[in-house]
């Protein structure tokens, strides 16, 4: 029966393998399902008070006002609306790329609390289809960052 149970399952190579295509068949599609909300033309309301608090406030400004926004966050979106200060993208890019990251880094924590790849891939599909979590990584808000945190 041992050796029925050997000669069934995967070796670690091929499981290694399958993780992998798996993985990037599901940062794909994340990248895929979050791009149509990339750059809109106007955004959401509370968005435009954090764009006018990265690229209009002085860091003097900021201390005074303490808008309710990590100053990590706002540092890098700073940094990053330099590439674009017209496009909405730059404000964008940040939440995206951590909205994608998610999934292999839950894939991972998974991996390393069950050992099981096949649970992995389906936390991070889950993950990935989660039409709230697709909806709030593109907005120009910490949400996404905070989940990847």
């Amino acid at each position: 029966m041992n050796r029925l149970s050997d000669l069934l399952s995967p070796s670690p190579a091929l499981r290694r393998g399958g993780l992998i295509l798996g993985l990037a068949i599901i940062v794909v599609l994340a990248a895929w399902l979050r791009l149509s909300g990339m750059n809109p033309p106007s955004l959401w309301q509370d968005d435009q008070w954090l764009s006018i608090v990265v690229r209009k406030m002085t860091w003097g400004e900021y201390v005074r006002f303490a808008p309710p926004a990590p100053v990590v966050f706002v540092a890098i979106e700073k940094a990053m609306s330099t590439l674009s200060p017209a496009s909405q993208w730059s404000l964008q890019a940040l939440p995206y790329l951590c909205s994608i990251i998610t999934a292999p880094l839950l894939a991972w924590l998974v991996i390393s609390i069950t050992g099981r790849t096949s649970i992995a891939l389906l936390a991070a599909a889950f993950v990935v289809i989660d039409p709230v979590l697709a909806v709030y990584a593109v907005r120009c808000k910490p949400y996404a960052v905070d989940t990847t945190s």
